[in-house]
């Protein structure tokens, strides 16, 4: 997989876990996604690869242009939270898996 795709992957995780009480930096889930492949792999089967495709996504871009990126194609954002709500204990586990690499 691409690192761009990864870091994508983390940004759109990473505002679940502030909702969740947890305030958690793009790096961090990023870190944790590259660490455990399984669950990496698992979150990247829930999406379609044009719904990466047309973030207009590339290799120089921070996490900051990713998250601009995202902003600025919001039926995007929208379809990506509905599937990681519809998939509460997947987060969770992410969670867990962030919490343990933390501590």
């Amino acid at each position: 997989m691409e690192p761009i795709t990864l870091t994508a992957l983390a940004v759109f995780l990473a505002p679940f876990f502030t909702k969740a009480g947890e305030t958690l930096a793009v790096e961090s889930v990023k870190l944790a996604l590259e660490k455990k492949q399984d669950i990496k792999d698992r979150f990247l089967a829930l999406f379609q690869r044009d719904e990466f495709i047309s973030l207009g996504l590339n290799e120089q871009q921070s996490p900051e242009e990713v998250k601009a990126l995202i902003s600025a194609k919001p039926e995007v954002a929208e379809e990506v939270q509905k599937k990681f709500e519809a998939n509460p204990d997947l987060l969770k586990e992410l969670l867990e898996i962030i919490k343990q690499q933390a501590g």
